[in-house]
């Protein structure tokens, strides 16, 4: 059990890291982008033949990557929640498979589940980034990257997500470490890589805020 949890995290890792190699492919200068109609920047057609197929397959493969990484989160999940069933504990099944959605050692999360939230995730959408790191809509933040509740609100309902924007915008292409809370009881730490997609922005998710007390 433990070897095919192993196996399926590094086949994610090969996934993420060609979906990554396609990203900045089609997101470089003088490229159309991940999906749209095949023109520049500037908006002008594209004139050179082997361009467009070149661009019409990174497109189809990225596509199929996608659909592929979406599997292997969903294979990675059962089989961690299946070694925590048979008596490993969070911490065993993490070491065992390292994934980017993962359950959180005992050890690395000791009084996270204290932590005060500072966060919500309340939309996610498909193929993102946020996707990608295994994100849900109702997942709620403990932590985002350097970004975790201090005891203090600074007077504001929401003052944590300016900082998190930040850490998007200083991220780009880089991995950020997450806490999160799914459900009652269950901790995860997950790995984002904002960076540009089809969509908005550069995480695709909509994060609103929580009072904070």
């Amino acid at each position: 059990m433990e070897t095919a949890a192993k196996e399926l995290v590094l086949k994610k890792d090969e996934v993420e890291r060609e979906i990554q190699e396609l990203t900045a492919y089609l997101t470089a200068p003088g490229m159309p982008g991940l999906s749209g109609g095949l023109v520049d920047r500037e908006g002008y057609p594209l004139a050179d033949v082997d361009k467009i197929i070149a661009v019409r397959q990174a497109r189809h493969r990225l596509a199929c990557l996608q659909n592929d990484h979406k599997g292997l989160m969903a294979q990675i999940e059962r089989e961690l929640h299946t070694l925590h069933a048979v008596g490993k504990t969070p911490a065993e099944a993490a070491s065992s498979a390292p994934a980017a959605a993962c359950a959180a050692s005992d050890e690395s999360t000791a009084g996270w589940h204290l932590k005060k939230p500072i966060a919500l995730i309340d939309q996610v959408s498909d193929s993102s980034p946020a996707h990608t790191a295994g994100l849900r809509p109702g997942d709620v933040l403990l932590r985002f990257g350097s970004v975790v509740h201090d005891g203090s609100s600074g007077g504001s309902a929401s003052p944590w997500l300016g900082h998190i924007a930040q850490v998007v915008r200083d991220s780009e292409g880089r991995e950020v470490a997450l806490w999160v809370r799914r459900g009652e009881n269950q901790h995860l730490r997950l790995i984002l890589v904002p960076r540009p997609w089809a969509g908005r922005g550069l995480v695709g998710c909509h994060i609103v805020p929580l009072p904070v007390s």
